[in-house]
């Protein structure tokens, strides 16, 4: 039984890691590791689409004329 729940659990973790993508967005601080956000891009063709946060990136941009701070997420299934 042990063994099975291993295995499941890194099923479970490769399946998450598995779709790999990243969005830039403004920043929001009250975004956490491992939240499912829903993404609605008309451009990209997405439409209610959930992903899992795996990875922030936080950056303070002074390049150009307007300075700017920028949140990044690294993004996986749900």
């Amino acid at each position: 039984a042990k063994v099975e729940a291993r295995g499941d659990a890194e099923l479970r973790e490769q399946e998450m890691a598995a779709r790999g993508a990243e969005i830039l967005v403004p920043t929001n601080c009250g975004q956490d590791l491992y939240d499912i956000i829903e993404i609605n891009d008309e451009r990209a063709g997405l439409t209610s689409v959930k992903r899992r946060v795996m990875g922030i990136t936080m950056r303070y941009s002074t390049l150009g004329r307007d300075a700017r701070y920028e949140q990044r997420l690294r993004l996986g299934g749900v």
